[in-house]
C-alpha cells in the first residue's frame, strides 16, 4: 500500500481527503469548516474496502487536523459539527485505530470544552446573583 502520505499517483478518496483537511481551518466561511468536518468520516467508510493499513494511514493524516480543530474552533454551531465528525470517525474506525496518545488529546480537549462551558455557565450565574438585587 502506497498509503495516504504518497505524493503521486493520489487514489480518488485521497484526493478529496486532502483537499477536505485542510479546508477544517478555512476561517473565512463557517460552512466549509462544516461540510469538510462532515466528510471525513464518510471519507474513511468509502476507503474500508482497501484494509486496515490504507484506513490507519488515512486516519493518521486526518485525525492532527481534526482535534486541533476541535480545540480551536470558535463557532459553537460548527465545534457541534467537529465533535460529530470526531464520535462519527470513531464509530467508522472501530476498536484498535485510535492510539492511546489520539485518546488523550481526544479527553483533553473535551475536558477543556467542558470546563469552558462550565467557566461560562458560572460567569453566568454569578452576573444573574449581581442583578437580582436590582430588580
Amino acid at each position: 500500500s502506497s498509503g495516504i502520505n504518497a505524493e503521486w499517483p493520489l487514489r480518488p478518496g485521497e484526493q478529496v481527503v486532502k483537499i477536505m483537511v485542510p479546508l477544517l481551518k478555512f476561517y473565512f466561511h463557517d460552512l466549509i469548516r462544516s461540510a469538510a468536518a462532515e466528510s471525513l468520516p464518510f471519507l474513511l467508510e468509502s476507503v474500508k474496502h482497501k484494509g486496515d493499513d490504507y484506513v490507519r494511514d488515512m486516519w493518521n493524516y486526518i485525525c492532527p487536523e481534526l482535534f486541533k480543530s476541535l480545540q480551536t474552533e470558535m463557532e459553537p454551531d460548527i465545534l457541534a459539527v467537529v465533535m460529530e465528525s470526531v464520535a462519527s470517525c470513531v464509530e467508522v474506525l472501530g476498536v484498535g485505530f485510535i492510539d492511546s496518545l489520539q485518546m488523550e488529546e481526544l479527553v483533553e480537549a473535551m475536558k477543556n470544552h467542558l470546563k469552558k462551558n462550565y467557566d461560562k455557565k458560572e460567569k453566568s450565574t454569578d452576573c444573574d446573583s449581581a442583578l437580582i438585587p436590582l430588580l
